[in-house]
């Protein structure tokens, strides 16, 4: 749940739409839908890291 607190609403909502395709695509075809699931996990944790490096835990905590 922290997560959500870091990510900007545009982002969630772009995420929850990619996440809402790659439902449908998994039914389509599974080789492109596991591949572009990876690839969605692996950018939420690349943003996740870079904003954890970037901001400080206080600004962080005072956002809430």
């Amino acid at each position: 749940m922290r997560v959500r607190g870091l990510l900007t609403d545009t982002m969630l909502t772009r995420l929850r739409r990619e996440s809402r395709d790659a439902r449908k695509n998994r039914y389509s075809a599974r080789r492109c839908a596991l591949s572009t699931k990876s690839v969605i996990n692996q950018t939420i944790s690349i943003i996740f890291f870079t904003l954890q490096a970037k901001k400080p835990r206080k600004l962080i905590a005072s956002h809430r």
